[in-house]
């Protein structure tokens, strides 16, 4: 995966936390600006969150053929150690 360059401003956080404060108007005009890089970032996290759950989905049931077809190895080994005895 490539790394995710952020166009949000790292002032956020403060600026929000200012304007919960105090409701300066630059402050709602600054957020209301950062709203659209905010969504855009949101909407990355999302992609990026259901892209893993797949990956990890596919990772589980090939482990789950994997350790099926070890322990049928493992009988089959058995089985033929029983059958040279």
């Amino acid at each position: 995966m490539s790394k995710y360059k952020s166009n949000t401003s790292s002032e956020l956080l403060a600026t929000l936390a200012r304007w919960q404060e105090s409701r300066l108007p630059e402050d709602a005009e600054f957020l209301a600006d950062q709203m659209p890089n905010l969504l855009q970032d949101l909407a990355k996290v999302k992609t990026t969150f259901f892209t893993l759950r797949e990956k990890v989905a596919l990772l589980e049931q090939e482990t789950k053929k994997y350790r099926e077809g070890f322990h049928q190895r493992q009988l089959l080994i058995e089985f033929d150690d029983e059958q040279k005895h």
